[in-house]
């Protein structure tokens, strides 16, 4: 296990740098969004052009990795994810906002394709679980990094968007210079959703679950928060505490997902979260609560 992380340190690195810029930039638009007077309503469009270019990406990735490799893509989709992150502070305006979330969500797709596609060729089936918890907790670090940095700067000026377009810039450095090679790209046969669904039902039927209620979580969560009157640290706080639940979870469940079904593994965690869910309904509305509940999910 430690030989495989060894080979592969310099895309964990950059995906540490890169979820920074990942992990700051929905809290830190919320804030500015309320500093600038749009409402939910125009927050909510504005975050889903993050998931358009994430579900565009997923096709127009994979033709840039096969015709220019893992490494360059990677370095070129992590400088475009640079460049947006400081535009957003040029013109607090929701469409031009909107266009930047369809770029940046496009850039990480092929960012996400890039390094698990790495990850996945260079770690053996008994330990595949284990080498993405880690990649899922060098993830989970990114973004809880940048809710510390989020404290740093007043979000209403342009600070923090050049700070951490900076730190994204870092990102591809380490991989631009490392000496491991990188994996060859394999043309596989492309899957219709039909096929993908035939061939994984539960997959994909999960995989539309937990993709709606993580992006609920992270993305329309701070435009909830400032719309209820907290402030950057206490929304830095409930976006802190989910993630380092789900650190703290990461290794147990990646231990039993190797050892026992995955998909009854998967019910039980459902299950267990959609319990705590119903306690919202039950339990006072206060700050307190929802760090304890927002923790448990």
């Amino acid at each position: 296990m430690f030989s495989i992380i060894k080979s592969v340190w310099p895309l964990l690195l950059g995906i540490f740098l890169l979820m920074i810029g990942h992990g700051i930039q929905g809290p830190l638009l919320a804030i500015r969004g309320n500093v600038e007077g749009f409402g939910p309503e125009t927050m909510a469009w504005v975050m889903s052009g993050y998931f358009i270019g994430l579900l565009a990406g997923s096709q127009f990735n994979v033709l840039l990795i096969e015709r220019v490799g893992h490494v360059r893509v990677f370095a070129a989709l992590a400088s475009l994810i640079s460049a947006s992150l400081i535009l957003f502070a040029l013109s607090p305006n929701p469409l031009f906002w909107f266009c930047l979330r369809i770029i940046i969500g496009l850039c990480f797709s092929g960012v996400f394709i890039v390094s698990e596609s790495w990850l996945n060729h260079g770690a053996p089936n008994k330990f595949r679980a284990q080498t993405i918890s880690v990649y899922l907790i060098i993830q989970l670090f990114g973004m809880l990094a940048a809710q510390i940095l989020l404290n740093s700067a007043d979000p209403s000026s342009y600070i923090l968007f050049a700070l951490v377009s900076v730190i994204v810039s870092f990102s591809f450095a380490p991989i631009l210079l490392s000496v491991a090679p990188a994996p060859i790209y394999q043309t596989a046969k492309r899957l219709k959703i039909r096929e993908l669904y035939k061939t994984s039902p539960f997959g994909c039927i999960s995989m539309i679950f937990f993709g709606g209620i993580s992006s609920l979580l992270f993305t329309m969560s701070p435009v909830y928060c400032t719309e209820q009157g907290y402030n950057t640290y206490q929304i830095s706080i409930l976006l802190g505490s989910a993630l380092i639940s789900s650190i703290i979870f990461q290794i147990p469940i990646s231990w039993i997902s190797d050892r026992f079904d995955r998909r009854i593994l998967i019910v039980v965690c459902s299950i267990f979260g959609a319990i705590v869910m119903a306690f919202n309904f039950f339990l006072e509305d206060t700050f307190f609560v929802k760090l304890i509940l927002i923790s448990l999910i």
